[in-house]
């Protein structure tokens, strides 16, 4: 039986915004190993409008497994980024918690005196990235670093050391060993490194324990084209695992998930994982059809007749479908004709009420209750929470759509 792979590793981008730009282009190069599940980038550009923006900060400072120190001039000048964002990320990294890797933008001055000058730098020999004659290079030798640097994490089977203080408790995960850490999301993975969350991973690792013969696979699949306004889904998918993981019926349910999703990528995590439950977290377009990813990240549509032609080859192992996405609902209503319940969205869904549909929805689940138990609490979730749109999700099925 084949293991569940391990999530994403969160990588944590530290940088002054003077560098904004370099940052960018090494997300750029970044992108196949998000695109494989294996990272999951994340930044202070991605916290939206009206957004908390400390907190924010804090909690992925606090759950990333990488953290990159993107080192300049104004980096080493910024009070925030040197006195609390480098500080931190070397406390974690002194207790075994995350890996710190400082990336050398542009020439500074005995750099290699500071506080982060013990640990291997990249470029190779520390040589800034705007001093090599083709940029580009430096920026694939800092990727192909860091690929190194996640390869290890995935192939380490022992847990992260966790702080003195904080006790080491196993508790059940989706097939893998991890450990209560007392961090915000009240997990970490292995050394290095797992992730975090965030996704999966096609590195080849080492067999975890078969899942009990009576859990359900649940599927998480995500979308995020780089033309599209970007949407919070690792937020989405770290609270509902973060649910389950506290449910009475937490040893019911396996969670495996797949980002950058392209529609190949669907089919495989179909016939590879056979789940019961699929989830798509995501965008639609005009009449409904899926934003899912090409190979270069730019957006590729999927019309509801070929989704549905798809779910139908697998309608014997799956159970429900959850489109946690706006104007969603002609999808779902062409799926429900070969599944027994699919959830879609009838209208736009402010970010907030999908992620307490979803999480809500999957309590529910964790908790032992029917699909239309959970759908019924999640709409309520909505409205508990304060915010519109608890209207907005329908549940189809095929007996109503005969």
């Amino acid at each position: 039986m084949t293991a569940p792979t391990p999530p994403a590793i969160e990588v944590f981008f530290s940088y002054a915004h003077e560098d904004e730009s370099l940052r960018d282009k090494l997300a750029k190069h970044l992108k196949l190993l998000e695109r494989q599940g294996v990272i999951q980038g994340w930044h202070d550009r991605q916290i939206l409008p009206g957004t908390e923006w400390q907190g924010q900060l804090d909690r992925h400072l606090e759950t990333a497994q990488i953290i990159l120190l993107l080192i300049s001039a104004d980096f080493l000048a910024s009070d925030y980024c040197y006195d609390i964002e480098m500080k931190r990320a070397l406390e974690r990294h002194e207790a075994g918690d995350a890996r710190v890797i400082p990336i050398i933008l542009r020439p500074v001055d005995n750099w290699d005196q500071s506080p982060f000058g013990k640990l291997q730098a990249l470029p190779k020999g520390g040589k800034p990235i705007t001093r090599w004659p083709n940029e580009d290079e430096a920026f694939a030798n800092v990727a192909q670093g860091i690929r190194a640097v996640v390869a290890t994490f995935t192939s380490a089977r022992e847990p992260i050391a966790p702080a003195a203080s904080q006790p080491k408790t196993p508790v059940a995960s989706d097939g893998m060993k991890q450990y209560n850490s007392g961090n915000s999301t009240g997990y970490q993975t292995r050394v290095e490194g797992g992730t975090v969350y965030i996704g999966s991973t096609h590195i080849q690792s080492q067999p975890a324990a078969d899942k009990p013969p009576e859990a359900k696979t649940i599927l998480f699949l995500a979308a995020n084209p780089q033309s599209m306004t970007p949407q919070r889904l690792d937020q989405e998918v770290r609270d509902i695992r973060e649910g389950l993981q506290l449910a009475k019926q937490r040893d019911r349910f396996v969670l495996e998930q797949r980002w950058a999703v392209r529609p190949r990528d669907v089919r495989r995590a179909l016939l590879e994982l056979k789940p019961q439950i699929v989830h798509f977290s995501g965008q639609t377009g005009a009449g409904g059809a899926l934003a899912l990813e090409d190979d270069i990240g730019n957006v590729q549509w999927v019309a509801p007749v070929a989704l549905a032609g798809l779910f139908a080859l697998f309608a014997q192992q799956i159970e429900c479908v959850l489109l946690n996405a706006c104007y969603s609902e002609n999808q779902a209503e062409a799926i429900a004709q070969h599944i027994p319940a699919v959830i879609g969205m009838s209208d736009a869904m402010s970010g907030a009420a999908a992620l307490e549909f979803a999480v809500a929805f999957y309590d529910a689940l964790g908790a032992g209750e029917s699909v239309t138990f959970a759908y019924q609490l999640g709409c309520n979730a909505i409205a508990m929470a304060g915010v519109a749109g608890d209207c907005v999700p329908v549940l189809k099925s095929a007996q109503s759509n005969s």
